[in-house]
């Protein structure tokens, strides 16, 4: 009897295992797709091996309980009283530790933002108070050519 297996259905065969493994957190939805492509690889010219159909039946497992475990959790929590209450808490518990952590979302990027907003933007991003790294304010003022008014 000829030895069948190669390193790409081994391999294959090695990655489902593990995203059945890590399915809680994830991990078998990136790990299980490799493993399904390492396993159709693995294939070449020849009939799949059984390693390989092996690899793709746990992989497709894998992934639909991995896929089904990251629904059910947002599901819980988004629906659980007592989850939503713990997870306001937590958001509520950042924002007093951290405040706001983007200072530019006060910026409405809307059909109405025209070039003045942009230019504001740009100022406040690069100015150093603002936590850029002053770049902005090392470039000489500059006129457009077209209108003749200064940029900065």
């Amino acid at each position: 009897m000829q030895n069948t297996s190669n390193g790409m259905s081994t391999a294959a065969l090695v990655l489902s295992i593990a995203g059945l493994l890590t399915m809680c957190c994830g991990g078998s939805v990136v790990l299980g797709s490799l493993a399904i492509l390492f396993a159709l690889l693995s294939r070449g010219t020849e009939p799949m091996n059984g390693q390989a159909k092996a690899a793709i039946g746990i992989s497709i497992a894998g992934v639909v309980l991995g896929i089904a475990a990251i629904i059910g959790s947002f599901v819980y929590v988004f629906t659980n009283p007592e989850a939503n209450s713990i997870y306001r808490d937590y958001m509520q518990y950042y924002y007093d530790e951290f405040g706001d952590t983007d200072p530019y979302d006060d910026y409405n990027f809307d059909e109405d933002f025209d070039e003045d907003d942009l230019l504001r933007y740009y100022e406040d991003y690069f100015n150093e108070d603002h936590g850029g790294d002053g770049y902005i304010q090392n470039i000489p003022h500059q006129t457009t050519p077209h209108h003749g008014e200064t940029i900065l």
